[in-house]
């Protein structure tokens, strides 16, 4: 059984699995459950676990966010059973395990495509497109006009959720998905397991995701106010400055996912050491950070000042 959990007692640890150890396994992950508790991490955030599509991939691996079916384990990081016993090990050390989940679009490979067109957004000429407004070419924009599609997402949801066992998701592109979805999917999913509530955490910054069931969002006036002051020697009133409004436009009860520094921080820009200058403006900016309320974040290689760009 998933352990008890409150906002204010959670600690979030971000691994990219296949950048978490030489294997890229799975197995990896759950040999190490020891040295993450002992960092005071109690949530571990897998990245994608999905098999990759391989149609328009970009890049040598693909990306983890052009997940080709939502059912599935990616064969190099390991199996559906192996997901099981990580999860498994993960409440027995007291720990949740939230996973990604990337509602807005799929692979080009994914099953849908073939079985289900109608599921994409299309153009006019019915030819199924990439996220309206972006350059993502290794994705097909779902359509969430069909009430079919939203049905299959729900229930691939609901698998995760009650099948493996995890205990939320981490929402990639949150914006990007119709509202109306997020309320009853999290309502209905919530309902499901009522002594083992969910986490909900939207990869955005918009309040509006807080009135339709999302508990934590992304800080990202934080981020930017903490990285002014200390890599850019903004005055230090801007961080509470930041705060204030963030604070301002959340629900009672809700919170804000605090970090220096995450999988697109480190991928877009440079890995925390060199965002910051140095290791430890890293840790000054990581201790100011982690005190403000809300959940500290902890990402892969982090605790150990790595400044490998991981992608």
């Amino acid at each position: 059984a998933a352990p008890a959990w409150t906002l204010d007692g959670l600690t979030v640890y971000e691994v990219f699995p296949r950048s978490f150890s030489d294997s890229g396994h799975l197995n990896a992950v759950r040999t190490r459950i020891p040295e993450l508790k002992a960092l005071g991490v109690n949530c571990v955030w897998l990245m994608p676990v999905h098999p990759i599509s391989a149609v328009n991939m970009n890049g040598t691996y693909g990306s983890p966010y052009a997940v080709a079916d939502y059912r599935a384990v990616h064969p190099d990081l390991g199996t559906l059973d192996v997901m099981r016993s990580l999860v498994d090990e993960l409440h027995e050390a007291g720990m949740l395990c939230i996973i990604d989940w990337v509602a807005n679009h799929t692979g080009w490979d994914h099953p849908w495509i073939a079985a289900h067109p109608d599921w994409y957004t299309q153009d006019g000429a019915g030819n199924i497109v990439i996220p309206p407004g972006t350059n993502w070419s290794d994705v097909a924009d779902l359509n969430y006009g069909s009430g079919e599609m939203r049905a299959a997402m729900v229930a691939a949801m609901r698998f995760w959720s009650e099948d493996i066992g995890v205990d939320g998701f981490r929402c990639d592109y949150a914006v990007g998905v119709p509202y109306d979805f997020w309320s009853t999917t999290i309502a209905d999913l919530n309902a499901q397991r009522p002594d083992a509530p969910l986490l909900w955490l939207a990869e955005a910054d918009a309040a509006a995701l807080h009135d339709v069931g999302f508990e934590v969002s992304y800080s990202w006036q934080g981020y930017g106010a903490v990285e002014g002051v200390v890599a850019g020697g903004a005055m230090p009133e801007t961080i509470y400055t930041a705060y204030a409004n963030e604070q301002a436009a959340l629900p009672a009860g809700h919170r804000k996912l605090r970090f220096v520094t995450n999988h697109d921080e480190t991928s877009w820009n440079a890995a925390a050491p060199a965002l910051f200058g140095g290791v430890a403006a890293m840790q000054c900016a990581q201790a100011i950070t982690a005190f403000l309320p809300g959940l500290p974040l902890v990402y892969n290689g982090q605790e150990v000042g790595s400044g490998q760009m991981l992608n």
